[in-house]
């Protein structure tokens, strides 16, 4: 048998032919084009997201030397507001801005904010526990709330003072109601020139009542009723286990002991109110309160010569003030900020970030439970803001 020759038979000899090339149809080529100039900068952000992320995060831990560390025993991410900067020791600015509420905080959608009473308390509570924070100025600007939710920023107040912390409150426009009763164990209420406080007292309702309706619109901006006695009334018919399970029903009026039942609740929120801030308040006995101050809202002179407040001065006043009482000579104010993701993973602020505005959670003040309020002023506006 014959060996194989090793060398290519006669006449190929040469290179190697290549494969035929096709060609793209200029809708294929388009196609192609197309997606790759979309893709082609999301997969080069994110790779260079990826490969650049550990040193921004480390820069930006490094640069911000004040913002605190968020921890059970820390209060957070911060921004510098005054004082200062980079000092370690902080005094913590806390608004207390709009309605407070015992949901989320938040801004609304036409800006109406509120303050959470519970996540006001556990900020508090942090900075009572935080070595940094030496004292806390709160930043009142609110017509008051819910009961429950004013009570949980007052024990915030009670757990710093327990930890030795000198709080300081400052009045910008007004604190009244349930502002009253949050801000009234500070050991210093600082009120601006032309800001108001009081309106001690408690609020609930109003409950609506139809007679003569033919018509309900429940239209987006809110509609109505209509009322034309010559045409009769509408009859709404609910079916209840309970003696007055359907309280609050606009289509009847309340019973005798339905509204017995009301006044109490609102008798007792007003005496626990009363007694608050008789015992917080040195100038007020329950006496005064209920016979002399009233539910009435004051300038502020009036309410510095009633003891709602004791001085009155600006923010920096506050600030100072908090900071003398805390035996500080060099002190950095910060006030708590949100930065988005960054801030919940790493505990830093990134300098782009914006702080958050969650939709506020009206429900405590707006939904159809009939619970007292220690509220000044119309609901109207504020609870437009969950339509």
């Amino acid at each position: 048998m014959a060996t194989p020759s090793p060398y290519p038979p006669p006449g190929t000899w040469g290179p190697t032919p290549r494969p035929e090339r096709r060609h793209l149809s200029y809708p294929q080529f388009l196609a192609r084009s197309v997606t790759i100039a979309v893709l082609a900068p999301f997969v080069l952000g994110a790779l260079a997201v990826v490969s650049l992320l550990p040193l921004i995060v480390l820069a930006v831990a490094i640069g911000d030397s004040g913002t605190v560390v968020s921890s059970d025993d820390r209060v957070g991410a911060t921004s510098h507001v005054a004082g200062n900067d980079g000092a370690t020791a902080i005094v913590l600015a806390v608004p207390i801005e709009g309605p407070i509420v015992t949901g989320e905080s938040g801004d609304g959608l036409f800006g109406g904010g509120t303050t959470s009473g519970y996540e006001t308390k556990r900020l508090l509570q942090r900075a009572a526990r935080d070595p940094d924070v030496r004292a806390v100025v709160l930043e009142m600007n609110t017509p008051g709330g819910t009961v429950a939710g004013a009570a949980a920023i007052a024990d915030g107040v009670a757990a710093l003072k327990a930890a030795g912390k000198p709080v300081f409150a400052h009045v910008s426009d007004i604190s009244a109601s349930g502002g009253v009763w949050a801000m009234a164990p500070a050991d210093r209420i600082i009120i601006d020139p032309g800001a108001l406080v009081g309106s001690i007292g408690v609020i609930l309702g109003p409950l609506r009542q139809y007679k003569g309706v033919t018509a309900v619109d429940d239209g987006l901006f809110g509609g109505g009723v209509e009322v034309d006695p010559a045409r009769g009334s509408i009859d709404e018919v609910v079916i209840t286990a309970g003696t007055s399970k359907d309280l609050g029903n606009p289509y009847r009026p309340l019973t005798t002991a339905e509204r017995a039942s009301l006044q109490t609740a609102v008798d007792s929120a007003y005496r626990l109110f009363v007694d608050h801030v008789a015992r917080n308040r040195p100038k007020l006995s329950t006496e005064r309160i209920r016979g002399e101050v009233g539910a009435l809202i004051y300038a502020a002179d009036d309410a510095v010569r009633l003891g709602l407040a004791d001085s009155t001065g600006s923010i920096d006043d506050a600030y100072g003030a908090a900071a003398d009482a805390a035996g500080l000579t060099r002190w950095d104010v910060r006030r708590p900020d949100s930065g988005g993701l960054f801030d919940s993973l790493f505990g830093v602020r990134l300098p782009w970030t914006q702080r958050s505005a969650p939709v506020p959670d009206l429900a405590s003040l707006c939904g159809p439970r009939l619970v007292p309020l220690a509220f000044t002023g119309d609901l109207t506006a504020v609870c437009s803001a969950r339509r």
